[in-house]
This record gives structure tokens, C-alpha cells and sequence, in this order.
């Protein structure tokens, strides 16, 4: 029985990380390249990134820029990093570009 239950606690484990995913930088920008493609509106980006747990700043960032944050990636040398990363929009509210970096945090 036992085998059983940890096969079953494993399977659930990896279906959870893989829901929440994004651990890395290269997963991120996979997911941006296929979900938030040059173009997308501002309060798409918003959403689709609030969707899957993504912080961001949100529609209050008037600059032109949203910023987004993933934290407890386990990247960087300390084993505890997070992947930040900035959406930039043209006048329109259309995305033109994105910028996603690994920042170390701790010790």
C-alpha cells in the first residue's frame, strides 16, 4: 500500500509544479514567446501573466512599463532566486518588447 500512495503523492507533486511551472528563465521566456506574442495589449499581458500566479504591477503602471516577478525559483548561487522581468508598451498599450533576468536573493 505504501508504494501506491508515495506514486501517487509523487504523480500530484510533479502535476503541481508543472501547473504553477515557470522555475527558470528560459521556461519564461518560452512561455511569454508563445502566450504574449509582440502586439498583445497591456491588459492581456496583465491577465495572462495573473493567471498563472505571476505578481505584477498591474494596470496602475502608466509609464509604459508593467514589471512582473516570480519568486522562490531555486536559481542563483544561493539556491533561493527569483525571475524578474519588464513588459514595455508604445503609446497604444501595445507590448514592444520584454526583458526577463534572474536575480539572486540571500544568502
Amino acid at each position: 500500500m505504501k508504494p501506491i500512495l508515495f506514486v501517487v503523492s509523487s504523480l500530484i507533486f510533479v502535476m503541481t509544479c508543472e501547473a504553477n511551472g515557470l522555475r527558470t528563465v528560459g521556461e519564461v521566456e518560452h512561455f511569454i514567446r508563445e502566450s504574449l506574442p509582440v502586439g498583445s495589449d497591456r491588459v492581456r499581458v496583465i491577465q495572462v501573466l495573473s493567471d498563472r500566479g505571476v505578481d505584477t504591477s498591474g494596470l496602475q503602471a502608466r509609464s509604459g512599463t508593467v514589471y512582473a516577478i516570480i519568486r522562490g525559483t531555486g536559481g542563483g548561487p544561493t539556491g533561493k532566486g527569483t525571475i524578474a522581468m519588464e513588459f514595455f508598451f508604445d503609446d497604444g498599450g501595445r507590448l514592444v518588447r520584454h526583458v526577463v533576468r534572474e536575480v539572486s536573493t540571500g544568502p
